[in-house]
């Protein structure tokens, strides 16, 4: 998530969003040696994945392995993660880049839906 005053970036913060070690991520396992820290939700399912994950698509971010193979799913049909993010300026804007993996293989039947809202 980057914050841009005055049309320069800032890192506010990457997050390992189901992090399985609670441990923050850095070189080796990033090759840019960029810090992913762990952010779990309460009444969320950890999961993980020794599946192949695709990392030789376009994304030339390059998001580490150990991140991509790592997920929250929630407990119930509906369950929303909210992160609420405030610029310092009122005229900041956000830059959220957001990167996803099919971690649980799906049968034929099933489809995942991702709703990313602003409120």
């Amino acid at each position: 998530m980057y914050e841009t005053p005055h049309d320069k970036l800032m890192l506010i913060a990457r997050r390992d969003v189901g992090s399985i070690s609670n441990i923050s991520v850095r070189y080796k396992d990033d090759a840019y040696d960029r810090l992913w820290t762990p952010r779990q939700f309460e009444n969320f399912t950890i999961l993980n994945t020794s599946l192949s994950i695709d990392q030789t698509s376009s994304n030339s971010l390059q998001p580490p392995l150990i991140v991509m193979r790592t997920a929250n799913a929630p407990r119930r049909a509906i369950q929303y993660i909210n992160m609420l993010l405030e610029p310092k300026d009122p005229k900041g804007k956000f830059y959220i880049y957001m990167h996803f993996a099919e971690i649980v293989k799906l049968q034929r039947n099933e489809t995942r839906v991702h709703c990313i809202g602003q409120w």
